[in-house]
This record gives structure tokens, sequence and C-alpha cells, in this order.
């Protein structure tokens, strides 16, 4: 009797562990072999692939797919009819496969790519509807609107765009539609409402504000641009976005508005000093020449710190003002010999009667580097006439009223003093 308790209790066993070892799904434990060989099947496999020899590696992960059942192994044998470019087997297998497995998003997929790979579109579209009752993925409705595009169906992409873009509120998915919306259905209005919406709520990232800058260029709407641009440029900081700022400003002729821009946003300091320059702000361009010599010491802003400081004295006679004036003059062309410095300092000492001679020199100068300068002319005229070189003064005189307009107070001063001129 023993005996026989013992043999059923082996035979018991031995079918127990059948059991638990058939009934192992091996889809949740991939890690665990499914049989003694699998490791060797798994290399010969990868090194088939590696070689290119797909047949090679179809025929392996078919085998360990049926002896070990993981889904892992199907996919890659289906892989390898697509590298192999199989595609009516891989279609045929996937059709096969699909009616075992129902429910595998994998295998649909996978079937839109084999469809698409023999051009055969509205199959891919009917495989990617077929897909979508199983996985409402964004991918999913992304195909779909990518084979409606495909087919030139921008009204069914739109929708299908849409309902991706509603799921995850993805920017290049927006960008996608937006443009379709703006290009190929003409609904601007739309496409724009879109992405401003999609800025306001998610911030102005440069692919959404880049389109809509795009668009409102498009429509030629200055004020939907600047807008974007000025939002732009406050989140990233980059000269690219405030240039643009510069130049509809500069084109709409609101020059409040730029100073207003360049000064809080400190943008481009150099295009600021200019500003202030044409607008004869004379103190801000005094206190910003100065600061911006001090930080580069480019002399040119010395230079101008200079020119204005005179321009803006109530009494250009000021001694001090002069003395200040002349020996910034000085030290710039000393660094740098440019002839707008050295015009302007030889002018200033023939003018205030500081040193004539030297000053006709530093305006000969000039004209070597700029000999067609009116400017330049008028002074090198007015120099010979506070020498009482009358002759040389009205001769240099008439180039400088064929380059410059007569009507130039200063010209016309110096023309009528020059007339008047006597040899001393």
């Amino acid at each position: 009797m023993i005996k026989n308790f013992l043999l059923t209790i082996t035979i018991m066993l031995i079918f127990s562990g059948c059991a638990q070892k058939n009934s192992i799904d091996f889809n949740k434990n991939e890690n665990l072999k499914a049989f003694e060989d699998e490791d060797k099947y798994i290399f010969l496999a990868i090194d088939a692939h590696r070689k290119a020899n797909y047949y090679e590696a179809r025929k392996i992960y078919e085998y360990l797919y049926e002896k070990s059942t993981k889904v892992q192994y199907l996919y890659e044998m289906l892989n390898m009819l697509l590298a192999a470019q199989d595609f009516d087997n891989l279609i045929e297998r996937l059709t096969h496969y699909i009616k075992e497995r129902p429910n595998d998003i994998h295998l649909k997929r996978l079937l839109v790519v084999a469809y698409i790979k023999q051009n055969k579109i509205d199959l891919a579209i009917n495989s990617a509807l077929n897909a979508l009752q199983i996985s409402k993925d964004t991918s999913e409705y992304e195909q779909i609107a990518a084979l409606y595009i495909n087919q030139k169906e921008y009204a069914l992409a739109v929708k299908y765009l849409e309902s991706a873009y509603s799921i995850e509120y993805d920017e290049k998915t927006l960008d996608r539609l937006a443009t379709i919306l703006f290009i190929y259905l003409d609904r601007k209005k739309d496409a724009i409402a879109y992405l401003e919406t999609h800025s306001r709520l998610h911030g102005c990232s440069k692919l959404i504000c880049s389109k809509l800058v795009a668009f409102y260029g498009e429509i030629n709407d200055a004020e939907g641009m600047l807008s974007i641009y000025k939002r732009l440029y406050a989140r990233f900081k980059e000269d690219r976005f405030a240039k643009p700022i510069i130049k509809i400003y500069i084109y709409q002729k609101r020059y409040d508005k730029l100073i207003s821009f360049l000064e809080k946003s400190r943008a481009d300091d150099n295009y600021l000093l200019k500003m202030y320059v044409s607008q004869k702000s004379y103190d801000k361009v005094l206190k910003l020449s100065l600061q911006l010599y001090e930080q580069t010491a480019n002399v040119e802003y010395l230079g101008q710190h200079a020119i204005y400081s005179y321009e803006s004295a109530k009494d250009k006679n000021n001694k001090k003002m002069l003395e200040y004036v002349i020996n910034e003059l000085k030290t710039v062309i000393k660094l740098k010999e440019e002839s707008l410095y050295l015009n302007y300092l030889g002018y200033l000492l023939i003018e205030h009667d500081t040193n004539i001679k030297e000053g006709l020199n530093l305006v000969e100068r000039a004209l070597e580097i700029d000999p067609t300068s009116g400017y330049y002319l008028d002074s090198l005229a007015w120099g010979y006439y506070k020498l009482g070189k009358c002759k040389e003064a009205s001769s240099t005189m008439k180039q400088v009223i064929k380059i410059l307009d007569s009507k130039d107070n200063e010209v016309k001063a110096h023309l009528k003093a020059i007339k008047k001129c006597k040899n001393r």
C-alpha cells in the first residue's frame, strides 16, 4: 500500500510540475526562459538580422514565437518581413495574426505601415480607423490625418488633428493643424485663433509664435507681428526677436514707442543712442554715450559724447566747455583718425579762433579721407576766410554749393561772410 501511495504522489508531482510550466504567461514574465535553448536562438536571430539575412532571422523568430508564445518574437518576425520588403507576405500574416489577436494595436499599426509601403492608401486609412477603435492615442489620430493629407482630404485631416490636439495640446500637432487651416482651407482666422489661444494658455514657444508671426506677415498685420515679437523677446531675450520690433516701429514712425521699448529692454543701446540723437535728447545722449564708452572702451562713443556736449551747450563760447570738448576730441583722434572727428575738432579750432592753422590742418586731413564731403569743404573755406585768404575761401565755397543745399543756415552764413571777404 505504501509503495502504491508513493507512486501516486510521484505521478501527481510530475503532472503538477508540467501544469505549472504550461500555465506560465511568458509575456508577463519575459525574463523567464520558455525552453532550454531559447538564448541560443535569440543570438542566432540577432546575428542574422545584423547581417541583413532577414528571411533567416524571420524563421528563427517564428520558431521562438511558436516555442514560447512570447509576443515580442512575433513582432520581430513580422519586422523582418518589413525589412525584407516582402509586403504581400507581411500583410497575409498580419491578417492571420490579427484574427488571433484582434485587440493587438501593434499588429494593426504594422498593417497600416504595410499598406502605406504598397501605396494602398485607402486600405491604410481603413486599417488606421480600425486601430483607432482600440487605441485613442494621439499617434492614431495623427496617422489618420497624415493619410488624409496624402489624399488631399484636408478637411478630414483637420478633424483628426483637432482630436489629437485636444488630448495632449502638443504644439507640433497644432503647428500641422494651423498650417492646413491657413494654407489649404483658407481658414486664416481659425488658424490664428488656435495659435493665439495656445500661446496664451501654454506660453509663447518659438515654434508656435514664429508660426504666428509668419501668418500675421502673410495677412500684412503689422500690429499682430509686433505683439508676437514683443512676447518672444520678453521670454527669450534674443536679438533676432528685438530687431523686427525696431524695424516695425521705424516703419510705423512710432519713435516714442521705439525709444520706450529700447529703454526698457536695453536690446540695442547703440540704436537707442541714435534715436536720442535724432530726437535731440542731448541730456540722454550724453549720459548713454559715456556709459557705452565706459562699458566698451570704443572711442566712437567718446567722440559722440564730445560732439553732443558742444551741440547741447547753451553758450557755445563757454571756455570750460570748449576746453573739455577739444581735449576729448584730441583723445579720440589719437586713438582713431576718423574724418568726422578730425573735421569737427578742426572746425571748433577755426570757429572759436583757438588755433586756426591747426584747425585747417585737421580739416585737410579729414578731406584726405573723404575729399567729396561738402561739410569738410565748408570747414576748409571757413578756415581760409578766418585767415583772410578770400580767393581760396570763395573758390572752395563754390565747390560747397555744388554739393550741399545752399539753403543750409550755416552754409548761407559762411557764403554771405565770404562774399564780403577782403584779403588781409
